[in-house]
């Protein structure tokens, strides 16, 4: 069994790792006992297609192994010892940034729950200094995180106001995704309706609109490129490759359009209800990133309102390589229609979706 989790701190594991052994090549596996009782070395995290040979590097890593159980602590410098491949292009820092925070845990068959919860633990907390890594969040840090959320989604600098503290209050937790939670502000959607067109919509085009892809959507929801890799689907998207280095592979890309602008779309045109504004995990660029995170781009991400007002302003230049990244994925409850060129198209598509066993969508025939 493995599973995967990210440190919200990547920084400060990285230099508590500035003591990992070094190798005297590619092969080498220097090994030293930690505070732990680990035994430390340097790996790799790779992902596996659960139904070919197919892999992919992510990146180095820091393994500590304890007991059977086995830590990996990315390393988002390097892939095979070295940063030559790493993508340059919107990742001025030339890090693999969806490995930044990753943490990557392989645990034998039959392991004692419990055990494996005490190992993570003590490697957690007596080799990298995270202590309470895997309690529970104290209400008071749950407020902070409310309040620090809020100003990150809409772009604050300074202090919240009072009323934007009350607002941060009422972010709750809410699953948008299979096994994926985030805060979300309800009903924040109804005001970006009002102000800036009741027809605007989050979208993603499917360039080949083949009914296998429709039903994926219409059943599992849209889902990003870590999260398929990581279960073992290998299916890459439009960039993947660079998207795992950009750091935009952590989230499932859409575009905001009005009626008029998907109207001039071919293909299929996946549209999101518009409660998917709520969330409070996305951000946005007018112009097209590959998602980045990288800080000399992320400072230029635009808040929620800053996007509207420039999609939808009719003295703007309308860009349709406008992105809105989503953490992880946008669960099939989202979809509010899939937009398909002609008549025949849309009669082709219901018969393929039947044929499958597909009868309904969200309820509806």
């Amino acid at each position: 069994m493995e599973f995967r989790f990210k440190l919200r701190t990547p920084t400060e594991i990285m230099t508590t790792l500035a003591t990992k052994p070094e190798s005297e090549g590619e092969d080498a596996q220097a090994e030293i006992t930690t505070p732990s009782g680990a035994v430390l070395r340097r790996g790799k995290i790779t992902y596996e297609d659960a139904s070919s040979n197919d892999s992919y590097e992510l990146c180095d890593a820091s393994v500590f192994e304890k007991g059977g159980v086995k830590v990996f602590i990315a390393d988002p410098s390097y892939r095979n010892g070295d940063n030559w491949d790493i993508t340059i292009p919107y990742n001025s820092g030339r890090l693999v940034r969806t490995a930044m925070g990753l943490v990557k845990v392989e645990v034998p068959s039959g392991t004692d729950p419990e055990a494996t919860e005490q190992i993570l633990g003590e490697i957690l907390e007596k080799d990298l200094g995270i202590p309470d890594a895997l309690g529970e969040v104290p209400e008071e840090a749950e407020r902070e995180y409310k309040m620090a959320r809020y100003k990150w989604q809409h772009m604050i600098t300074g202090d919240l106001t009072p009323e934007q503290m009350e607002q941060a209050e009422k972010l709750h937790r809410e699953e948008v995704f299979p096994g994926y939670t985030t805060l979300v502000e309800r009903g924040k959607h109804g005001e970006y309706l009002e102000r800036y067109g009741e027809d605007i919509r989050a979208i993603h085009h499917l360039w080949t609109g083949s009914a296998k892809s429709i039903y994926r959507i219409l059943t599992q929801g849209l889902m990003c490129t870590t999260e398929r890799y990581s279960r073992g689907v290998m299916k890459s998207g439009m960039s993947s490759t660079i998207d795992m280095d950009t750091g935009g592979a952590d989230s499932v890309f859409t575009r905001i359009t009005n009626e008029a602008e998907r109207g001039k779309m071919n293909g299929a045109v996946v549209v999101f209800k518009p409660e998917v504004f709520d969330r409070t995990d996305w951000y946005s660029y007018n112009y097209d990133t590959y998602g980045s995170t990288d800080d000399e781009y992320f400072v230029d991400r635009l808040s929620p309102d800053t996007i509207f007002d420039t999609i939808t302003n009719p003295n703007s230049y309308y860009s349709s390589c406008n992105e809105q990244m989503f953490r992880t994925g946008i669960g099939a409850g989202f979809v509010e229609s899939i937009e398909v060129g002609g008549s025949d198209s849309r009669d082709g598509i219901i018969a393929e979706l039947r044929s499958m066993g597909l009868e309904e969508i969200d309820g509806k025939p």
